[in-house]
């Protein structure tokens, strides 16, 4: 080991050599600048990395840039023959530039400004005193430095700013659009509307919201001290893309005689609400589509407020007991099961039905066929079929044709009715569910099942748009027929159509709906109110809902009228669906009917206009049940 002393020794000849050694050669300084260079170059690469390397490096460390963004119009919506139903209406939106015009007309004296002066009095964006007033703000203030003008839509206007230089060094422009709905009030529902800022609210606009709105472009390049942009620097420049053209199935003359009719309805019968709707039975195109009440497309944000039951659209989104236009949907389950054919005899004698009095159409038979069944609307017949099927083959069937479940058609606020599972039911339940109790189905869900049966039982899925095109004339989506079921087969279909025709003829319960010229296949419904879980006495929802011609059928048709009253043009207080609503479906069908030029049944005579004493049902052809019980019953 060495010594201390030796130890001491080194380590004061160490410190003496680290210190002396930068001067001790030469290439010992030369080395010690190197390193010294070698970290600053070091630290500036680094910093410019980092600047390279941040997202937001150009917004953040390039104060001359100068973005802009060019916004894409939206979409028109058309009807299925090209009638324009919601257009964007290009506008602009004209501002002084106080600093622009000081600059200008100080040299030019007052040349300059009366030019400018003159041409934006010729203009009419805004009234001459308040122009005068802008003007001479603009000479005396420069803050703010844009001064509003006004709002145009004339692109003559917007086209001459940028054409002459004094207009556009001075005058700023701004590109705003407008949604204008030029099929109002008729298609408020089915449409929605746009906000200002071009936020979709509601209905289709909501719905194809990305398909309408297109692509936002944007110009990149310099910008002067007071925020204009360099053009000569202009770094990129990326066009915008307009949105996709929406086509509805929906025929816009169709859907003005379906919305005279509902207006109508309101007047004669004032109820809640009323609807119908208009379905092509071969492809499951909805033609025809009205709500009442409904409202003007600029009071929606008014009534949005205010959570209206206006802006309902209750085709689609109210559920409703639908009464005995169920009855044709067990008979069919029953013919398809064999159970029973059309000229099968049905017991309907006055006996208790499940420990229950089920009352019926006055002077029924107790012996009937499955087609007067029908034609009579008996309680007491739909029964025994729903009994002949027991819970669960009555509710695997009504899911069968669609209830219980969303449609699918292209509207946000469908809904899904109501279908309890049949586990659920009680034995009493299990046969008012055959007479439309005890179940809630929304109006394109009926409409739909019966187009099953007017198409040979083929269930298909509703649509309300016919194809989306791109700006460039592309077609990018078009609706195809689709088939979502097959619940019965055509011969059960042949056989619902030819007992639905008889509802339509003489003693029928629904000989006001029938029309001139052709064969009607339909059902009348009449449902007493529910509310807070019992039934109403005396309040009601009337429909009828059928296809025609009953042969060779074209067209499904549902009218629904909710809760009618008594009116001048109602003295009798009418409320059955025969009396109701067949009346109004006779209206629609006969307009469409010439309107689209549909092949006539020549045999078929006119229906008497007048009301007959025999055609009044309101005592005995939809007689429900007691209603001292409750709406549902369980065990």
């Amino acid at each position: 080991m060495a010594a201390p002393k030796h130890i001491l020794a080194r380590a004061r000849g160490a410190i003496v050599r680290a210190a002396c050694w930068p001067f001790a050669r030469e290439r010992r300084r030369l080395a010690l600048v190197f390193a010294f260079l070698c970290l600053v170059f070091l630290h500036v690469g680094r910093k410019l990395v980092l600047v390279q390397l941040r997202p937001d490096a150009d917004k953040v460390y390039d104060i001359n840039r100068y973005e802009r963004t060019l916004p894409a119009l939206r979409g028109p919506i058309f009807d299925r023959n090209g009638a324009p139903l919601s257009v964007t209406v290009p506008r602009w939106k004209l501002s002084l530039d106080a600093v622009a015009l000081d600059e200008l007309w100080r040299p030019a004296k007052t040349n300059v400004l009366a030019h400018v002066y003159t041409n934006l009095l010729s203009f009419g964006v805004c009234p001459p005193e308040k122009l005068r007033a802008t003007f001479v703000d603009a000479l005396g203030n420069k803050r703010p430095r844009n001064k509003p003008l006004g709002i145009t839509e004339e692109r003559d206007v917007f086209r001459a700013v940028n054409r002459d230089r004094y207009l556009h060094a001075c005058i700023t422009v701004d590109n705003l659009t407008r949604r204008e709905y030029l099929g109002g009030r008729d298609f408020a529902h089915l449409l929605g509307v746009v906000n200002g800022s071009g936020e979709a609210q509601s209905g289709l606009e909501r719905r194809f919201d990305e398909e309408l709105r297109g692509c936002e472009g944007r110009i990149v390049g310099e910008r002067t001290a007071g925020g204009r942009e360099l053009r000569g620097r202009r770094i990129e420049r990326t066009a915008p893309v307009d949105g996709c053209a929406v086509v509805l199935t929906i025929d816009q003359t169709l859907q003005r005689i379906v919305s005279e009719a509902m207006d109508d309805a309101m007047d004669q019968f004032a109820p809640d609400a009323a609807w119908a709707i208009v379905e092509d039975v071969a492809t499951g195109e909805i033609l025809a589509m009205a709500s009442r009440p409904d409202f003007e497309p600029e009071d929606y944000f008014k009534l949005a407020l205010e959570n209206s039951p206006r802006l309902w659209n209750s085709a689609v989104f109210q559920a409703f007991e639908p009464g005995s236009v169920m009855k044709p949907f067990f008979a069919a389950a029953a013919l398809q099961e064999g159970l029973v054919a059309t000229n099968s005899v049905l017991d309907v004698s006055d006996t208790l039905y499940c420990g229950r009095r089920l009352n019926d159409h006055k002077g029924m038979p107790d012996r009937i066929t499955l087609t007067e069944m029908i034609k009579f609307s008996s309680n007491r017949g739909a029964s025994r079929l729903a009994m002949l099927l027991g819970k669960t083959r009555s509710e695997r069937w009504l899911r069968a044709f669609g209830f219980g479940a969303r449609t699918g058609i292209q509207l946000r606020e469908e809904g899904t009715g109501l279908l309890v599972p049949a586990r659920k039911w009680s034995d009493l339940q299990g046969i008012r569910v055959a007479i439309g109790q005890g179940v809630a189905v929304t109006g394109i869900q009926l409409v739909n099942a019966y187009a099953c049966l007017a198409n040979g039982g083929r269930l298909l899925k509703p649509s309300v748009v016919k194809e989306i095109v791109s700006p460039s004339g592309e077609t990018v989506w078009s609706h195809e027929p689709e088939e979502i079921g097959r619940p019965v087969g055509a011969r059960t279909a042949r056989d619902m159509a030819f007992m639905l025709a008889h509802v339509t003829r003489e003693g029928g319960t629904a000989r006001r709906g029938a029309v001139a010229g052709y064969e009607v296949a339909g059902k009348t419904g009449t449902a007493q109110l529910v509310e807070n879980g019992r039934y109403l006495d005396r309040e009601y929802c009337a429909s009828f809902c059928g296809f025609f011609p009953a042969r060779d059928p074209v067209l499904a048709i549902l009218v629904t009228v909710k809760r009618p009253r008594k009116t001048e043009r109602n003295p009798l207080r009418l409320h059955a669906g025969g009396n109701v609503a067949a009346p109004i479906f006779a209206k629609i069908a006969a307009a469409a009917a010439n309107y689209l030029m549909i092949h006539r049944d020549d045999e078929i005579a006119a229906p008497d206009p007048e009301l007959l004493p025999g055609d009044f049902w309101e005592e005995d052809e939809e007689a429900v049940p007691s209603a001292d019980g409750p709406a549902d019953e369980e065990d």
